[in-house]
């Protein structure tokens, strides 16, 4: 046996002498056991996770979904001047049909109310059609106040102004608009649809 042979046996004896040593020692093969333990566990704690994540993303955005087609009659008002023993149904009748060209009446109303506290500015004011048409006559022709301090919108969910309000920081009132409950945007003469986050990340800032 040469002497690098001698050295190479040397070396496999002692690697598998303390080899050994660490498999009869019960404490260290515990802690390999915990160890690979915890790391399978938190590569399937992950995979829950997002898996869990996925499935309560869905279900969220299902209900969004169902809540704003709850709101598909609905408008909100603001800039009406507030003042004591209002007739806020009849006020806000003739507003509409002599601003707007709109035939409405009280038949055509749900329910109409303020909202919100009281303070310098009147408090907005949510109407309820009882259909879907004379609320979308309203939408078709609320340029129609520009230049006056009434201003229409649609009703979003809590979700969806969020997201709506962002967008807005990022492209400017006149390049953002909601139909529908829908959000969109206009970037290089394209119309983007806005559903999520990701879909707001992916829209550039204008300056």
């Amino acid at each position: 046996m040469t002497r690098e042979q001698t050295q190479l046996f040397e070396i496999n004896n002692a690697v598998a002498g303390a080899v050994k040593g660490l498999l009869e020692d019960g404490d260290f093969f515990n802690k390999l056991v915990t160890s690979i333990s915890e790391k399978i566990f938190e590569k399937l704690k992950t995979y829950v996770d997002e898996k869990v994540w996925e499935k309560t993303t869905v279900l969220n955005r299902k209900l969004d979904n169902l809540e704003q087609y709850t709101r598909r009659n609905n408008i909100l008002i603001f800039g009406v001047r507030e003042e004591d023993n209002e007739v806020l149904t009849d006020k806000v009748i003739s507003l509409l049909n002599t601003r707007m060209g709109v035939k409405l009446d009280k038949g055509d109303i749900d329910r109409l109310h303020r909202f919100g506290k009281f303070g310098d500015k009147p408090r907005p004011i949510i109407i309820k059609f009882k259909g879907y048409e004379p609320k979308q006559a309203i939408i078709r022709k609320r340029k129609l106040l520009k230049g006056t301090p009434v201003v229409i919108k649609e009703d979003l969910t809590k979700e969806r102004l969020s997201l709506f309000r962002e967008l807005l920081s990022k492209v400017g009132n006149k390049n953002c608009w909601s139909r529908d409950g829908k959000l969109y945007c206009k970037i290089n003469n394209q119309i983007r649809l806005i559903t999520t986050d990701a879909d707001l990340n992916d829209v550039p800032k204008f300056n």
